[in-house]
């Protein structure tokens, strides 16, 4: 009878501990060879503060590195993602701050690195206004929510859990967050930042 018990115990555990592992999402099959030393297309503008990290937080100082800029990665590692532009050669180094982002290293590569050119795929479809905006790095009104993560990047996951919701947040800096409202997928309000 004890015996019995013990075994029951161990089924429940290692039914327990199962169901803790991670799915098998693409991002989770992905390996480092799969990145470096290949060629990809930013699918986002990027912030890069001179001399500086670039932090998955999204903060926004410096110079931007337009959306569809063709890049190397050239190591890539548990936290961090180094790449060079193809027109520059300089080498930025991306680095995955995992107190404000649920995602691991491959779930951000793939959102910022594209095999396809971001350009050609539906950036076609964006009104020439949402065109402007994610030329000049900038989020208005109107905007879709593609457009906006296009033009803006994608907010932080510890604030911003899925793409779904209707409120996002950014910072521009480590301290001034902002809030974009979406009703129907399109921006209809920023609260606590003005687009020049």
């Amino acid at each position: 009878m004890k015996n019995l018990k013990i075994r029951a115990f161990c089924l429940i555990i290692a039914s327990f501990i199962v169901l803790l592992l991670p799915v098998n999402s693409s991002a989770a099959k992905r390996k480092k060879v799969d990145y470096v030393g290949k060629t990809f297309y930013l699918q986002t503008n990027m912030w890069n503060e001179s001399g500086k990290d670039i932090l998955s937080t999204n903060f926004h100082r410096g110079g931007i590195i337009p959306v569809g800029t063709e890049v190397t990665i050239k190591s890539m590692g548990r936290t961090a993602i180094k790449f060079t532009t193809k027109e520059t050669g300089k080498q930025f180094k991306f680095v995955l701050a995992k107190k404000h982002s649920k995602l691991n290293i491959f779930e951000l590569a793939d959102r910022y690195f594209g095999a396809d050119h971001p350009l050609t795929g539906k950036y076609t479809n964006f009104s020439a206004e949402e065109k402007d905006s994610i030329k000049k790095g900038i989020i208005t009104t109107g905007m879709s929510k593609d457009a906006v993560v296009m033009a803006y990047g994608y907010p932080p996951t510890h604030r911003t859990p899925g793409l779904d919701l209707d409120t996002w947040n950014y910072w521009e800096n480590r301290i001034r967050r902002f809030e974009v409202m979406f009703s129907k997928g399109k921006v209809v309000n920023i609260n606590g930042m003005t687009f020049n």
